[in-house]
């Protein structure tokens, strides 16, 4: 007895139904795969299976036994499974790196983020992280060099951002600047944040004794050629400076927790 059309798109659909109760996979894929094997649903499992296996091995290189491992754990979902071996091979630093859809800036201050709680962690109750709202430098201290260069250089680039480039000129400045130059080179850069400082304690010590000294200073701070034209510079090249700090975190990944 022959099949009708119908009957044989109600058998298909149930082979489709009872593979994807096999394997979670989707309808379009399932479909083709199960063409390819004349519709054997054990074949077609074990074909999409050696596919996710595949799929995890070139992703992130793991053997065949750790990527089959995880699968099974998490019933073959392959987005599930990649996540769970990411954390168990990765670190908090490189999962933000390999795995975030955030842009440069915001992977920056998750990195951030992340050495923070790791200080707050390991510090003594009654000392106090932040000091004002910002990150309190003396705990940079016990950092190792490549953490303490990023730190520094990262809150304030926040700091800067949240306050602004007239009050960031005055934060930490030597600090942040002699890593700006030593370790990321960017000796331009830093040299406008050192001048824009100078500039601004120049007139501040200039006009402190007049009347509205503050407000003085300020306007001829804002005024002044040196000053914008160095100020004009830092903004021109903020995004060098903010993607030198991101390829920073990548070339010694190994050093970030």
């Amino acid at each position: 007895m022959s099949i009708s059309l119908k009957e044989m798109n109600i058998i298909n659909s149930d082979i489709i139904e009872i593979l994807r109760q096999r394997i979670p996979v989707g309808i379009s894929y399932a479909l083709e795969v199960l063409e390819k094997v004349k519709w054997d649903i054990e074949k077609a499992e074990h074909l999409i299976k050696e596919e996710y296996i595949t799929i995890l091995m070139k992703k992130i290189g793991v053997s065949r036994e750790k990527a089959l491992e995880s699968l099974f754990v998490n019933k073959f979902d392959v987005e599930n499974s990649l996540i769970e071996i990411e954390r168990q091979i990765f670190s908090s630093t490189e999962l933000i790196v390999r795995t975030s859809n955030e842009n440069v800036e915001d992977r920056i201050n998750l990195v951030l983020e992340v050495i923070k709680r790791e200080i707050e962690s390991s510090i003594d109750e009654d000392q106090e992280l932040t000091v004002q709202g910002w990150f309190n430098f003396e705990l940079l201290k016990p950092l190792n060099p490549y953490q303490f260069c990023f730190v520094a250089i990262a809150e304030w680039l926040s700091y800067k951002s949240y306050e602004g480039f007239d009050y960031a000129i005055e934060f930490h400045t030597d600090i942040v600047t002699e890593h700006i130059e030593k370790t990321l080179l960017l000796t331009e850069i830093a040299n406008s944040i050192r001048i824009c400082k100078e500039r601004k304690l120049y007139f501040y010590e200039k006009y402190k004794n007049q009347k509205d000294g503050f407000i003085l200073a300020y306007n001829k701070m804002r005024e002044d050629a040196v000053f914008k034209a160095n100020e004009k510079y830092y903004f021109d090249n903020e995004k060098v400076l903010i993607e030198s700090v991101h390829n920073f975190i990548k070339a010694h990944i190994e050093h970030f927790p």
